[in-house]
């Protein structure tokens, strides 16, 4: 049965110099996989992975933010530009009802992505929301 094949053809391309690295014909991509929202179950799920990284903003700023960006670039690929809105609600409703689970640094996070899910460039897919830093204010030198 394998005789019946027709051999393969390779084609012999020139060996690059000596030194050079000759980069493969393909990309491998490690990228996650895609999120998947067929089920109401799947976004609950996604919406409370992100408010329980906020609980804990403290140990995984990085983490909230990664899973934000995700979800915002999902309701963008898939046009739930609603969700926005309603992740912007919940957020200041959980800062009015749990004001005290929150130190300030994590109230002054939360405020920020707040600003950021109302302004319409946060709809871009290419820009993320990123923390929010406090600028540290400029020393007194010079003064008398």
């Amino acid at each position: 049965m394998l005789s019946k094949l027709n051999p393969i053809e390779t084609k012999i391309s020139a060996s690059p110099a000596k030194g050079q690295v000759q980069k493969p014909q393909y990309n491998k991509s490690y990228s996650k996989g895609c999120i998947v929202w067929y089920r109401a179950v799947n976004l609950q799920s996604d919406v409370q992975k992100i408010f329980r990284n906020a609980k804990k903003m403290n140990e995984k700023m990085p983490i909230f933010y990664k899973e934000l960006n995700r979800v915002r670039k999902a309701a963008i690929t898939f046009g739930i530009y609603e969700l926005f809105q309603g992740l912007s609600k919940m957020f200041e409703r959980e800062l009015v009802n749990s004001a005290s689970s929150y130190n300030t640094d994590a109230t002054a996070q939360l405020g920020h992505v707040i600003r950021c899910l109302n302004l319409p460039e946060y709809k871009d897919y290419k820009r993320d929301i990123q923390p929010w830093t406090t600028q540290q204010p400029h020393s007194k030198q010079g003064r008398k």
